[in-house]
């Protein structure tokens, strides 16, 4: 007779029998536990040091009945391979099963941190286009349990697809694999310099180190005390002080520290970068794409090459100065705020000339360079400078109010600043309509170009301002499953009315020629 009690560790074994986690998920539940719990027993410890035991006492209290629930958790918690679904069980006194079927199942996310690692398991994530949250998460899997779910779905999908059920009753090889990008270190480098992702850790350390008092003179000269002025302080007040009139010494000493100042946020982001990425390899494989990154945290993830929704295409100046772009994939199950989970970089950094053949195996009908860009409104410029004229002249009165009239030429300098950015947005702005796809693009500084596949798309929407009506203008709102989490939202500004009007019904007439596809 079969035995009623599920394997352990996640071993594989034939469909229909249930399987338990690692047991190293009770050492996890701890340490989460721990984690939550961890600043008020440092209190309560310390509330009662008088007492030699204490530290016993309020670790019974806390620990005991968190080494419960994680047991109970661990021993409840199953997952069953059904012929066309994943069955997931949990709970004692209140039972949850749910089941997924693996042709809804959109990504596999895996990541490890160092302990997971150490133990050689990891965390994973199960992700469909039903809503914001994973349709399952089962932590802890070992090494071999991963791979056979990654085989399972694999096969139930192909059996939903084309031979029904019983198709999946005996789980594949992995497919082999064909790697579209790897990036070394040195690359990796690159992509932290042009990212300049330093400035938040920079401003933790700067936040440490003056609550220390770093930048008193007092501490230089070795006699701490409140009454010190600091050197930043006095250096501000003393050149608004003496209005244009510099020390040529003291300008050139600034303009040092901020050149060191904008190398350390690069170096930081450089360190972040390669930390976050190392190690970067994407793949494809039987129609997934297979990525696999970091250092700290190892993340190994699978995207359904079908179930892109939109990518999203991006180059800042330091991009362009080193023919190298970036591209994220959004796919459907992103929610509001959940950005992270329906976006991803499928490359931190690519050549330029390797682009187009990356996006041509992401989405077979696009043409990169063969896109054909039509312009915004004639009347965007005037509008856009409308807008940034009044910002620059509400924050130039701010500065002349409270600096003086030295300031005067920063005024007409942010003026100028207001009609370049304006007639530069402008002139970006733009977008593109085949017979499959949709693409829109905008900004000059940091350029960004999104695609859809018109089957993609779920709905499209005409939107009008007040100031739209008076211009006889309109926007544009391309909608598709991933659009919550998508880096860069298809709503394409500044269009005449009647050409706003006619792409929605060219839009919609595409996607209704063609099935939806998540």
């Amino acid at each position: 007779m079969p035995s009623d009690v599920p394997p352990e560790t996640g071993s594989a074994g034939a469909a229909g029998e249930a399987r338990r986690l690692h047991p190293a998920t009770i050492l996890f539940e701890l340490v989460d536990a721990i984690k939550a719990f961890g600043i008020p027993a440092v209190l309560l410890m310390f509330g009662y040091a008088s007492r030699e035991d204490a530290w016993r006492l309020w670790g019974a209290v806390l620990v005991v009945p968190s080494l419960i629930a994680a047991v109970t958790r661990y021993l409840s918690f199953t997952y069953t391979y059904g012929p066309a679904e994943l069955i997931v069980r949990s709970g004692v006194f209140f039972r949850k099963e749910r089941h997924v079927p693996y042709s809804r199942i959109q990504n596999i996310d895996a990541s490890q941190g160092i302990l997971h690692r150490l133990l050689g398991v990891y965390n994973l994530t199960l992700e469909s286009g039903s809503g914001s949250e994973p349709e399952a998460t089962l932590n802890v899997l070992p090494d071999a349990a991963l791979a056979e779910m990654r085989s399972r779905v694999f096969a139930g999908r192909a059996a939903t697809a084309e031979a029904g059920p019983q198709a999946a009753a005996a789980a594949p090889a992995e497919p082999e694999s064909t790697v579209l990008l790897q990036l070394g270190l040195r690359d990796l480098a690159l992509c932290g310099f042009i990212r300049g992702r330093g400035l938040l850790m920079l401003a933790a350390i700067f936040s440490i180190l003056s609550q220390y008092g770093i930048d008193d003179e007092a501490l230089v000269e070795g006699t701490p005390g409140p009454q010190a002025d600091g050197r930043v302080a006095r250096a501000m007040e003393s050149m608004f002080e003496r209005g244009l009139s510099f020390d040529i010494v003291e300008v050139v000493f600034w303009f040092a520290a901020f050149l060191l100042l904008v190398l350390l946020l690069r170096v930081l982001s450089m360190l972040h970068t390669m930390q976050m990425f190392y190690r970067f390899r994407l793949a494809l494989a039987a129609g997934e794409l297979r990525l696999t990154f970091g250092l700290l945290t190892r993340v190994k993830a699978t995207i359904p090459l079908g179930r892109i929704q939109t990518i999203t295409i991006r180059e800042g100046p330091l991009h362009r100065l080193f023919g190298v772009s970036s591209v994220r994939a959004a796919t459907a199950g992103g929610g509001p705020g959940q950005a992270a989970a329906g976006s991803r970089y499928l490359a931190p950094i690519i050549a330029r000339r390797a682009l187009p053949d990356l996006v041509r195996v992401l989405m077979p009908q696009v043409d990169l360079d063969g896109l054909a860009w039509q312009p915004a409104h004639p009347g965007a410029f005037r509008r856009l400078l409308v807008r940034h004229a009044a910002t620059a002249l509400i924050v130039s009165s701010l500065v002349l109010w409270f600096a003086g009239a030295w300031t005067a030429p920063l005024a007409a300098g942010l003026l100028g600043l207001a009609v370049m950015h304006a007639r530069l947005q402008a002139r970006h702005f733009g977008h593109s309509l085949s017979r499959d796809i949709f693409a829109f693009r905008s900004g000059w500084f940091m350029r960004q170009v999104t695609i859809t596949p018109l089957r993609k798309v779920q709905a499209v929407s005409v939107s009008e301002s007040p100031f739209d009506r008076r211009h006889a203008m309109a926007g544009l709102v391309v909608d598709t499953a991933g659009a919550a989490g998508a880096p860069h939202a298809l709503a394409v500004p500044y269009l005449d009315r009647a050409h706003a009007e006619a792409l929605s019904a060219v839009i919609a007439a595409g996607a209704m020629e063609t099935a939806l596809t998540w």
